[in-house]
């Protein structure tokens, strides 16, 4: 919505949750439209999660006039250490 000028960026801030199988970060919170995940974070999850389990990327947009229904991003790792998207859900 802030890409094509229907919801005002300054007003804006996304909360994101970073979850392994076995793994919760803290909430954090951004008001840019890009969510970056720590390497301390994304390490953290790794360590705590099957290794053929996805690590989920949990974001809530916090405007007035949105609802709270989350996407989260599933990321699969890949043997060469890098991550790919796998899957995105709504709820």
């Amino acid at each position: 919505m802030v890409d094509w000028n229907l919801a005002d960026g300054a007003a804006t801030e996304y909360v994101y949750q970073i979850k392994g199988h076995h793994y919760k970060s803290a909430e954090m919170s951004t008001r840019g439209r890009l969510v970056l995940v720590d390497r301390k974070t994304l390490s953290e999850a790794l360590e705590k999660s099957a290794p053929d389990r996805p690590i989920a990327v949990t974001i809530r947009t916090m405007r007035v006039g949105t609802d709270r229904d989350p996407v989260t991003v599933y990321l699969f790792a890949k043997r060469s250490g890098e991550f790919v998207v796998g899957r995105i859900s709504r709820g």
